[in-house]
Formats: structure tokens, sequence, C-alpha cells
């Protein structure tokens, strides 16, 4: 196993952590014009560069949660000018792992934007979102595989205890966090939520077990 797990191994890293975190596979939650398209300039997060390089074997994507934060803050700005919502307004939004929303904001039209997210009327938004969402989880998988691999070349009597560690802590606590989406001065941003709603840092609380 020591030898498919080394750090060098991107095509081995990308595939454990698309299966761990998101079963239907990387093609599905990447597969946009703006993702596809070397032509478009897109700037990519730290994290999202990490992730790019990692994958960049495997498919010929970006695979950034911030490009669907930027897809989801322009759609989520026309949605609000047609229900006359105006865009100084600042909301919360909060995507739950079961995939519904909640939105708060000093707004009574705020209400009209979590319908419209739950009942599937606005599926671009959504879409943008939840692709935010599992992006971010999937930056987290990475960084907790990156160590079980390291881990590995290390200890190599404890690979099979780090990659069940994978298995049973690291795709169970990713696949259950909610994704927090916050509309502030005209621009989204989102964090990772663990069980107690604290803002999670992307590759951070992940410790590998000692046994």
């Amino acid at each position: 196993m020591v030898d498919v797990i080394n750090s060098g191994n991107s095509v081995y890293a990308a595939q454990y952590a698309v299966k761990a975190y998101h079963p239907e596979g990387l093609k599905d939650i990447t597969g946009t014009p703006e993702a596809q398209n070397p032509a478009v300039d897109i700037e990519l997060s730290e994290n999202g560069e990490k992730v790019k390089n990692l994958v960049g074997e495997l498919v010929p994507v970006v695979y950034d949660p911030a490009i669907f934060l930027q897809k989801g803050e322009t759609r989520l700005k026309d949605l609000m000018e047609e229900l006359n919502i105006p865009e100084e307004t600042e909301m919360d939004i909060r995507r739950n792992a079961d995939g519904t929303y909640s939105v708060t904001g000093d707004h009574p039209q705020l209400s009209k934007i979590e319908e419209k997210l739950n009942d599937g009327s606005e599926a671009d938004l959504a879409n943008s979102l939840s692709k935010a969402h599992s992006g971010t989880g999937f930056q987290h998988v990475i960084d907790a595989l990156g160590m079980a691999a390291r881990g590995a070349e290390e200890n190599p009597q404890m690979a099979e205890n780090y990659f069940e560690w994978l298995r049973s802590t690291v795709q169970p606590e990713a696949n259950s966090m909610d994704f927090s989406i916050s509309y502030k001065d005209g621009s989204l941003s989102g964090s990772l939520l663990d069980s107690a709603g604290n803002d999670v840092a992307v590759g951070k609380g992940w410790a590998l077990p000692v046994t």
C-alpha cells in the first residue's frame, strides 16, 4: 500500500478523495464552462491552486469553490433585484448537509430567497452554492488525505490505520458539515461548519490516529 500512496501520486490521491467525499465523481461537480475553458481567466484561491495541482493529472478541470461563489453572487444579486431587496442588504445563508437552506438577515423578502432555494424554483443559485459547499469539503478532505499519505510514508506500519481513519472519521465528518455563506459588501464568502456551528478552516482540525 505504501507504494501507491506516496505524496507524489496525485492521481491516486485525487481518486481517493473524490470517492471518499463525493461518490458521484469529480466530473459532475466541476463541469461548468468556466471551469473547463482554458481561455477563461480565473484567479484561484490558495487552496484552489493546491487542489488543481493535485487533480491535474486526473482530469483537466478547475475545482475551486471560489468559482461557484462568484457565480452564486451574480445570480443572488439578480434575484435580490427581482425581489426589490437593496443590494447592500446583508444576509447569511446556511446550506445544511441534507441540502436544505435557511436565510437570515434584516429584510422581510429574504424569506422568499429561502423559499425559492428550498422549493427548487431557484435552481441556478442553489446549484452554485451546492457546488461551493462540495468544493470546500473536497479541499478539506484533500488535506486530510495528504496527512495520511505523508504519515504512511513515514510510518508504513500505520498505513492501514491512517486510511481507515479517512474512511471512518474524515469521510463522515466532512459529509456531515453544513456550509455558511455570508453576503456582505456585495460579495459572497463561505465556510464549513462543525457540529457546533463553528467555522472550520480548510485543512484545520485533522489529527492522525496515534495507534
